[in-house]
């Protein structure tokens, strides 16, 4: 029963650490921009919702998304923050 015990605490040990070290790693992969002010409309034309950009920093505007894209290292979606 002793070793069942200390079993189930390293196994919940070792779930807690994994937890926190993927904690640490989305805080540190994420890519915050300047502020922007969108805001969601509906289309006259197709019926769907589109973002509209009211403001963008000049700093981001000699930037194509392209150029963007390609010098940052592969993010998934989730870790992006605007």
């Amino acid at each position: 029963e002793g070793v069942i015990d200390a079993l189930t605490k390293l196994r919940k040990k070792i779930s807690r650490e994994i937890v926190e070290d993927r904690t640490l790693s989305q805080k540190k992969n994420r890519c915050f921009t300047t502020s922007h002010k969108l805001y969601v409309r509906r289309s006259t034309n197709t019926g769907t919702y589109e973002q509209e950009l009211l403001y963008q920093s000049p700093s981001t505007l000699d930037i194509s998304s392209e150029t963007f894209f390609k010098s940052k290292s592969p993010v998934s979606s989730y870790k992006l923050v605007n």
